[in-house]
């Protein structure tokens, strides 16, 4: 019941926000998981940007989604209208990964960053993150959200943030 709760606020969330974040990020994220094992070889074009790939796989609404040079990191981003929009899509992404089974034995260790303020004459952001370190699975997830305001309103940015990271992968 809860669960059918959940899912109707978030589709009603989804609908007054007309932007769906997710589908099924425990799902997602199991079949991220097993990706990383190969670097996301599967899942690289040859279509770079920088240093990173465009993935061929997008997270439902994801504006992009791009895979490190390594095969190390898969990260996706969604770009929202408005401030209220990406709060309701950030506090659902985060509700949801957290309720997550473990990737192996061990559940997330959580650790939740203090939000983070910068201000200038024209210009205010605001950053918040959250890690998931599932060590026993060498993983560590981040999603963070950044709101910036910036008084020429085409410049002001509201940006959802979700990256995956196999550190077993990572140079030693």
């Amino acid at each position: 019941m809860e669960s059918i709760q959940r899912w109707m606020v978030f589709f009603v969330g989804g609908l007054l926000f007309s932007q769906v974040v997710h589908a099924d990020m425990c799902k997602d994220i199991r079949t991220i998981y097993v990706e990383s094992q190969q670097h996301f070889s599967n899942w690289k074009t040859n279509d770079a940007k920088g240093e990173e790939f465009v993935s061929t796989v997008l997270l439902a609404g994801a504006s992009s989604c791009l895979i490190d040079e390594d095969g190390i990191a898969y990260t996706c981003q969604w770009h929202f209208k408005n401030l209220e929009a990406l709060s309701v899509a950030y506090t659902a992404m985060l509700d949801e990964v957290s309720s997550c089974p473990p990737l192996l034995k061990a559940h997330a260790d959580i650790k939740k960053m203090e939000p983070q303020n910068y201000q200038a004459t024209n210009f205010n952001q605001r950053m918040e993150l959250v890690t998931y370190d599932y060590a026993d699975a060498d993983v560590v997830i981040t999603m963070g959200k950044m709101a910036s305001d910036i008084q020429a309103v085409s410049l002001a940015k509201n940006l959802l943030q979700f990256s995956f990271i196999n550190a077993k992968h990572l140079p030693d």
